[in-house]
């Protein structure tokens, strides 16, 4: 398994984090980079990388990937669209606009 890289598929099908497998360090333990930000290594367990899609090099990776970004729906717009901005008032009269004011800081004297 050394050598290979991963990829981490999320809930909804989409790719979640990728690496590759540094190198074994026990019978059932290997050190697991992993490119997210931020990136982390970490030692992983035979069990938990068999849950992972493996791939021996980056070429089988992405294919694998671009394959699963067609199956994937597109996301689903907000419920609730942006608000339009208020209409002018009948009439033709303006709304005045407030503007905002910064305020002074007192100066601050100290007692000696």
């Amino acid at each position: 398994m050394q050598g290979m890289r991963f990829l981490l598929l999320g809930e909804d099908s989409r790719p979640v984090n990728h690496g590759i497998i540094a190198e074994k360090v026990t019978e059932d333990r290997y050190l697991c980079t992993f490119f997210r930000n931020p990136q982390v290594s970490r030692l992983c367990h035979v069990d938990e990388i068999s849950t992972w899609n493996l791939f021996p090099n980056d070429e089988t990776m992405n294919a694998f990937i671009n394959e699963i970004v067609k199956q994937i729906p597109p996301a689903n717009p907000p419920a609730n669209p942006p608000a339009e901005p208020p209409a002018e008032p009948p009439g033709g009269q303006k709304v005045p606009v407030k503007k905002k004011v910064g305020k002074k800081k007192a100066n601050a004297t100290t007692k000696r």
